[in-house]
């Protein structure tokens, strides 16, 4: 039995980025001897969708593949392949991101490119908007939202896509999306959330309307009308109570319907796929701020990752900088490749196949099971461990949980076959 010294969830795994960087410039370096490079290829593609040519593009890694491949899903908005937002300076750009206004971002861009040097096809693509801008089809929540399912299925005719090892990760509202497509294909091995919201949109669009005009010397009374607006038009949207109600941002009420039975059951629906599921969270995240993160942690089952990403906003980029950090990018394929898709002996077990108790506990914490395991960690809501050890083999244990604060923490139990399961327990 060996004894590890309390670490930081986070920084365990921010400790990859550098192995990773290592490994690109002894790569860079071989290619250089060689007399050939390794850089990624940006590619336009496209691909029908509702009626309409959905124009995108494959940043697609060196080599003949057959490659992993991930769609990016945007957020909410008219957003093209990038997400290109130029923050002009007004008074609420100065007040919330004072070290980037008049910046250019790319948080997918960025982002893909980031993926796509590290072995993995990234298909983005502009929104049907965009695509179409004269388009005459119906503005269904199948049509608007759903693009990705299309994008998968084009992703599948091609040769160089290991179509065994699709991925999904949305970005903001795109991060409710993707567990949607999750749960109706079957061919979706993993999905991402970043900086995904667990709150319903009209909740958190009343939330953000109050807190730019708090912040940022708007007309808080004002704001707190809009909000609260917003909340009347979609709590009669869930009535089922249309009669007078006019689309909103393009949508009938009818199928935003649709879209908040989806959005309002986010956490389910990460669970019921079944799917490994990685949930990126961003301390400096303003629009979704990391309580959202804690939310999914605590209303979640499926033995899901949950990491909280230091000084980073909404859009994935440091507070002075406009581009996302490689360490984003890393850390993503730092889960992909080493806690899934490189080992294929990963299996989920069945729930409680190890006998905790008491559960809720006060003190000590009892662990015990027929099937030795290696490997006990106990996580904090925010993500940090506070107790880690290792086993040769062992069918029980006790963890001293006394000085831990009172709440929700998750227990993961790696077991000597390979298996993992991961266990909600509750300090009172």
């Amino acid at each position: 039995m060996h004894d590890e010294s309390l670490t930081s969830h986070i920084d365990f795994h921010f400790y990859q980025p550098y192995i990773f960087k290592m490994m690109k410039q002894l790569s860079t370096l071989l290619a250089l001897v060689l007399g050939f490079t390794l850089s990624a290829q940006t590619t336009n593609i496209s691909f029908t969708h509702g009626g309409c040519n959905i124009q995108g593009v494959i940043d697609m890694p060196p080599g003949n593949g057959p490659h992993p491949a991930i769609v990016l899903v945007s957020g909410s908005g008219q957003n093209d392949r990038d997400t290109r937002i130029h923050l002009a300076p007004n008074q609420n750009i100065n007040c919330l991101y004072p070290g980037l206004v008049g910046d250019t971002v790319y948080p997918l861009r960025d982002l893909g490119q980031l993926l796509s040097d590290s072995g993995y096809a990234v298909l983005r693509y502009d929104d049907i908007t965009i695509s179409c801008p004269n388009y005459a089809g119906p503005f269904s929540f199948e049509n608007v939202f759903l693009i990705g399912m299309s994008a998968l299925d084009y992703l599948k005719t091609r040769s160089d896509i290991d179509t065994n090892q699709l991925i999904l990760a949305g970005h903001s509202e795109g991060a409710m999306i993707v567990s949607v497509m999750a749960n109706r294909r079957n061919d979706v091995k993993a999905i991402i959330s970043v900086a995904g919201n667990r709150t319903p949109l009209d909740s958190i669009l009343k939330t953000q309307l109050i807190d730019i005009a708090d912040s940022c010397g708007g007309d808080s009374a004002a704001a707190a009308l809009q909000g609260q607006q917003v909340i009347d038009y979609f709590n009669q949207v869930r009535q089922q109570n249309y009669t007078g109600l006019p689309p909103f941002a393009g949508l009938s009420p009818q199928e935003w319907n649709t879209y908040i039975n989806a959005a309002d059951s986010v956490a389910i629906l990460y669970d019921q796929a079944q799917l490994p599921a990685l949930f990126l969270g961003f301390e400096k995240d303003f629009n979704v701020p990391s309580s959202e993160l804690f939310r999914f942690q605590q209303e979640t089952t499926g033995g899901h990752d949950f990491y909280l990403i230091p000084e980073l906003n909404h859009y994935l980029t440091p507070p002075n900088h406009p581009r996302v950090p490689r360490s984003l990018g890393d850390t993503i394929v730092y889960w992909l490749r080493d806690a899934l898709l490189s080992n294929p002996t990963f299996t989920q077990t069945e729930v409680n196949a190890a006998s905790i108790y008491p559960n809720p506990h006060q003190s000590d914490l009892h662990v015990k099971s027929d099937k030795p395991f290696t490997l006990l960690q106990l996580t904090n809501m925010a993500g940090v461990v506070v107790y880690r050890q290792t086993f040769d083999k062992a069918n029980q244990c006790h963890i001293e949980s006394a000085a831990h604060p009172s709440g929700v923490y998750l227990l993961s139990i790696r077991y000597a076959d390979g298996s993992e399961e991961r266990i909600r327990v509750v300090k009172q």
